[in-house]
Parts: C-alpha cells; structure tokens; sequence
C-alpha cells in the first residue's frame, strides 16, 4: 500500500527524497518508508496507515491529507513523549502486554475517555486504540515522576488533602448564617435533605442538592478542589452521612451532606496508587505542562511532500498545493 499526493503526483519515492533532504535517519526500512522523524527516531509510512479502516480497505479512493497529517501527528507526539520520558525520569516506554492490558481493561479514570474518542473514531483500528492506550501510560507514568521529583507526594497529602479528596455530596444554600442554622434544626428533626433542598436551595440547578461533574451529570463523585476553598475543605473533614455546617462561600451559608468519600488514610496508601485519588484536572495540567515540553525540546522532521512541521502549533502544515491523498493498494 503506498501513499500519494494528488495534484502533484507525489509519491513514496518523493517521500524519500523529501527525507533524505531533511537527514531524517532511516533504521531497518528502507527510506521510502519514512514519513517523519522524531530526534532521528523514523516514523514509518505503515505507522499511520495501520491507525484506520479507511487506509487498509482503500476506501475511499482519495482520503483527505488532513487526515493524513492528523494521525501521523497522533504518531510523533506518541514517539516524543516516550523518548521524552525515558530521558528524563529513565522509565522505559510501555511493552505490548501492558499496552494491550490498558486497551482492554483501563482504569475507571481512563474508561470514559476511550469510550470517547472511540466513538468519535469510528474508523479506528486496534492498533489505534492502543496507541491512545500507549499514550495514557506513559502520560500517567509522566505525572506521579513530576509530581515526586517536584514536592513530594507527602507535601500533596499533608497539605493539599483536596487535591486527593473525592466525594459524592449534596448542599442547601441559603442567605444568612439564622438560615442555615434553621435548616439544620429541621434536619436534625428528621426531616428529608432531598425535599429541604428543593424547598429551601439558592442553587435550583442542583435538584435534591445533588452535586454532580458537570462533564459527567451521572456522576456524583467529584475531586473536591474542584469546588471553592471554603467548600472544597469543608467536604474534607465533614463527618460522611451527617448534615455540616453552615459553611461560608461566596455563594451564600451552606449545608453539606457528604454522601460518600473517597480519600486516602495514609501517605503509604497514596504513594502507592497516587492516581486513584488525585483531581484528574490537577494530574490533566501536570501532564499538559510535560508534553507541551516533550515536544517542544523535540527535533521533528516530516517529510515535505506531505507538509512540514510548525512548532507554533504544534502540527503539520500542509503543503500549498496538495491536500488529498491517494491510497494504492
């Protein structure tokens, strides 16, 4: 299967004169085969057409360059953070059975993502789900070594127990401190939460005083520092099934109902499996900030027959005049 650029009728052997302009280094396959490089480190024209349907079944005929581009990006990205993380913290990328084993069966914080981006990938193949796979090993791996070799995990668990809190809370707000002092008399009485909430809540969008992740409305179970302070250290220490307050927001004086709390009880639990507890948010930044540098420290080469790279954007432009691709069997 070879590619090739209509309009200008490029094909792989142009790729290879493209590459050998750029001194991209070539290991056991022939140059013809090279579409980019990563530090010197090839990246093989069957690299990206083994990622989707389309490439393999030659349908359609003409598959637009964009996409092209976009999976061998998806690919260099891929080669730079492995190398990226073996140069700085010595771990090596991850092998086919671990790869396989998170493709098969992620965390439950990987599950809806890859549930995802396959459903918004309808052509990928097997070996595209486990490049993404790949990739979520090796950014997890790239966050606890960050975390460690910046502050610590002790310094995360003594002093920043939100970051590490997860919990599935309900809340009535209310105008004043008598308020919600009023509220937990009732309460205390034997009165319901969930109707208190819906007669009495400032916040009607949360019915019943259920909070939920507003990326995942089925979900009620939510890092706490994704809350305000006051709120977020609240969820921390309130005593889980009992009414706690009134707590002072911006918003108002509440009353939490923590439902349900997830947390580690010693630094030894946290240590060992930092990623179950963390905010994912917190943990999605640290690893932005790592692979915004693996990539940008990289020397990358694409062949310039499909484009050239542009560190601006971290992408491939296109070349001026050829945009789609033909795919010869």
């Amino acid at each position: 299967m070879r590619l090739s650029v209509v309009g200008r009728r490029f094909s792989v052997k142009t790729f290879a004169v493209a590459v050998a302009a750029a001194a991209l280094a070539v290991a056991s396959c022939s140059s013809a085969d090279v579409l980019a490089s990563v530090n010197g480190e090839p990246i093989y024209e069957n690299d990206v057409l083994s990622l989707r349907s389309q490439y393999a079944e030659g349908e359609p005929d003409l598959v637009s360059g964009n996409a092209v581009r976009q999976d061998l990006t998806a690919r260099i990205y891929a080669l730079a953070f492995a190398q990226a993380l073996q140069e700085d913290f010595d771990i090596p990328p991850p092998t086919p059975a671990q790869v396989e084993g998170r493709r098969t069966a992620p965390p439950a914080r990987w599950e809806r993502l890859f549930a995802q981006l396959g459903e918004q990938n309808p052509g990928a193949t097997d070996e595209w789900l486990r490049l993404v796979a790949e990739n979520s090993i090796i950014r997890d791996a790239a966050v606890v070594a960050v975390l460690e070799e910046q502050s610590g995990f002790a310094e995360i668990f003594s002093n920043q127990r939100t970051l590490v809190t997860q919990t599935c809370a309900a809340h009535i707000v209310t105008d004043s401190i008598q308020s919600a002092q009023a509220v937990l008399a009732r309460l205390d009485a034997g009165e319901s939460f969930e109707q208190l909430a819906t007669e009495l809540s400032l916040d009607t969008g949360s019915p019943g005083g259920l909070l939920v992740d507003p990326d995942d409305p089925q979900n009620c179970v939510v890092s706490a520092s994704r809350f305000v302070p006051e709120f977020a250290d609240a969820l921390v220490v309130a005593p889980v099934g009992q009414p706690f307050g009134p707590v002072q927001t911006d918003f108002g004086w509440h009353v939490i109902l923590v439902l349900q709390r997830n947390a580690p009880e010693t630094l030894d639990v946290f240590a060992a499996d930092p990623l179950a507890y963390l905010d994912p948010g917190y943990a999605a930044n640290v690893a932005a900030l790592w692979e915004d540098s693996a990539v940008g420290r990289a020397d990358i080469r694409v062949a310039s027959a499909l484009g050239r790279w542009n560190p601006g954007t971290d992408g491939i432009l296109p070349p001026d005049d050829a945009t789609i691709l033909s795919i010869t069997p």
